[in-house]
């Protein structure tokens, strides 16, 4: 977290003997993430399902305003 890889985290509600947590990472590759949830310290007691997100046009985050223009 400290390095900028886990942006945000969720614990997802599931039966009261399961936990499901949901983690937003941000790598620059597909290794790169690979290696990130590997050195995760309960990595292989996990199930691990990872789904590519693209930047959308819309996102509220890419739009700035500066000089009262749009960045």
């Amino acid at each position: 977290m400290e390095e900028g890889y886990l942006v945000r985290v969720w614990k997802l509600p599931v039966g009261a003997d399961e936990t499901h947590v949901l983690g937003l990472y941000r790598a620059d590759s597909e290794t790169e993430l690979d290696g990130l949830l590997r050195a995760l310290p309960l990595y292989e007691w996990m199930r691990i399902r990872v789904t590519l997100l693209a930047p959308h046009p819309n996102d509220p985050a890419r739009s700035r305003v500066t000089d009262g223009n749009r960045a």
